[in-house]
């Protein structure tokens, strides 16, 4: 009988559609009461929208943002794909913007923009502390903001959903050594700087 595992992507799936709950329960303020927000159409990279016929019970549309370095790795493809599942489910528009590639001053600013825009909530992935700042900031003027995937200690966020990076390491690290034994040679693979 073969043994199914589930990948890092439905991993990533769920933990956006856990995000989304959470975030369309929060909501902001001044979005509840008709101001900022709402339908807004913007010509980013990557836009893309949830365009379920579900409406909230204000029957107002609620908007986030997923802001980002890498929009264009392959590896983010399957968070485009919760996204758009999640704005479906939940009937949100749900606007991804970004750099392509780890260009941080861009991410930085794609931040600004939507925190800007006023939406309902954010989403991002932190590689590293550039968007720290830009985080809090969002946070002090009322906007929930999520970190995935990947963040610094003190990302600025309200929380944290991912991996534990380093345990997760150091637990690979015991079961190569267990199925391995104490001898051979080992190859490090990652993305980092």
């Amino acid at each position: 009988m073969k043994k199914r595992h589930f990948g890092k992507a439905w991993i990533v799936v769920f933990s956006i559609i856990l995000i989304m709950t959470w975030m369309v329960g929060c909501g902001t303020a001044s979005n509840d009461s008709g101001t900022g927000g709402g339908n807004q159409s913007i010509s980013e990279n990557n836009e893309s929208g949830g365009v379920s016929g579900a409406e909230d019970t204000q029957n107002q549309e609620r908007t986030y943002y997923y802001v980002a370095p890498y929009m264009g790795h392959p590896y983010i493809y399957d968070v485009f794909l919760g996204f758009r599942y999640a704005a479906d489910e939940f009937g949100v528009k749900i606007i991804q913007s970004g750099p392509d590639g780890f260009d941080t001053q861009a991410a930085t600013e794609a931040f600004e923009q939507a925190i800007a825009k006023k939406p309902d909530g954010i989403v991002t992935i932190m590689w590293d502390g550039s968007l720290t700042a830009a985080a809090k900031s969002a946070i002090e003027q009322g906007i929930p903001v999520i970190v995935m995937e990947a963040a610094p200690n003190d990302h600025g966020a309200l929380t944290y959903i991912g991996l534990d990076n380093y345990q997760c390491g150091v637990d690979t690290a015991k079961e190569l050594v267990n199925v391995a034994g104490n001898s051979g040679k080992v190859v490090l693979q990652g993305n980092w700087g």
